[in-house]
């Protein structure tokens, strides 16, 4: 089975999927190719009010297990991660659970370990400029 197309991500919290104020990029793209999709998208906003762990969602087909059979990589700008409290840390893009449409985000340092990390990114003063994120998945069930 081989299938292009573009899909419309979503930025939500896991708490409180809140709104987003003003997409001023929002794109998405795919291909499939047998049990494996391989997405890239573009998220910039003017504003975010969701609470808890921020994830994309939306994406073109399910996803399989969480803890493997997906890569992602991400480049962002303007982007006000929170979670472990040192300043060296690192954000990396991950399925979120199995069997969904989400791209969830773990945040680890050398001190607090690794966890969900969340987005500050409320009201008009805190924007996306943007947020690229592409990589691969293996199929879920619908």
């Amino acid at each position: 089975h081989y299938e292009e197309g573009t899909w419309q991500p979503t930025i939500e919290g896991i708490t409180s999927a809140g709104t987003v104020t003003g997409y001023t990029s929002r794109t998405g793209f795919y291909t499939r190719i047998g049990n494996m999709v391989q997405i890239h998208t573009t998220i910039a906003c003017n504003g975010f009010t969701g609470t808890g762990p921020m994830v994309i969602s939306g994406l073109p087909f399910n996803t399989a297990n969480a803890s493997v059979d997906s890569v992602f990589s991400m480049q962002w700008n303007l982007v006000q991660w929170s979670g472990p409290s040192s300043t060296k840390q690192s954000v990396i893009p991950m399925i979120y659970a199995t069997n969904n449409d989400k791209i969830g985000f773990r945040a680890s340092d050398y001190q607090s370990g690794v966890q969900h990390a969340q987005v500050n990114c409320l009201g008009s003063s805190s924007s996306i400029s943007y947020m690229r994120v592409t990589g691969w998945y293996r199929l879920g069930t619908s």
